[in-house]
């Protein structure tokens, strides 16, 4: 009996490859648009794969963290990322601070629980796909659609999504800037240079904020 694993259509458009060789591995496989993930395997595991370049622009957009809220927002899956290529090429190609890319993935594996799994190629990524459906094959078994619960937000959550809404601004600028002004009510009414005071908010990061927060509609 071979894995069953459904590939998020938008992943299927872009990595036709990865389709292919878990077809010849004999993986059972459908195309399907799931809300979350990009490998839904076996009805268990819900994989965000992500090259090592793709990855590190999704920290500095926030993406990554919505992802993997989303992914745990399915009570019924196991979460995990798969990163796929060396991060020596993030080094070199998008010029990303190895000590921010290595935190994140700690908070990843630490704070969100997730657990983060590397591989080489695109190849070795198949290979993964298929290794992982095999431990969980259960005879007579049909592939269903993933569901989600939305997750209830904390207080503290609903107030960093709040700030994160601000332009340039990610989680860890947020909660920076959550943690120096206590409350989104003093970030609102702060002005450009107590803003500026924040780490990771510079001079014309803290304009932009002040402009966005006072300019007239």
């Amino acid at each position: 009996m071979n894995p069953k694993i459904v590939i998020d259509s938008r992943e299927y458009s872009k990595t036709p490859q990865i389709y292919r060789g878990l077809e010849k591995l004999g993986a059972k496989l459908l195309i399907d648009t799931l809300q979350y993930g990009d490998y839904y395997v076996h009805g268990k595991y819900l994989v965000e794969r992500k090259t090592s370049v793709n990855f590190a622009g999704s920290l500095k957009s926030g993406q990554i963290w919505r992802q993997l809220q989303g992914l745990k927002s399915s009570e019924t899956t196991q979460p995990l990322l798969l990163i796929e290529g060396s991060l020596s090429l993030v080094e070199k190609f998008s010029m990303m601070n190895p000590k921010s890319l290595l935190a994140a993935l700690i908070s990843i594996s630490d704070d969100w629980r997730v657990p983060v799994f590397f591989v080489p190629s695109r190849k070795w990524s198949v290979i993964f796909l298929y290794q992982l459906g095999t431990r969980c094959l259960v005879e007579g078994e049909k592939i269903h659609p993933v569901s989600f619960k939305p997750k209830a937000e904390t207080p503290t959550e609903m107030k960093r999504r709040i700030v994160e809404a601000l332009p340039m601004i990610g989680a860890k600028q947020a909660l920076n800037l959550l943690t120096y002004f206590g409350t989104v009510r003093n970030i609102v009414n702060a002005s450009a240079e107590e803003l500026r005071r924040v780490k990771g908010i510079g001079r014309k990061k803290a304009e932009i904020i002040y402009r966005i927060l006072n300019e007239k509609f």
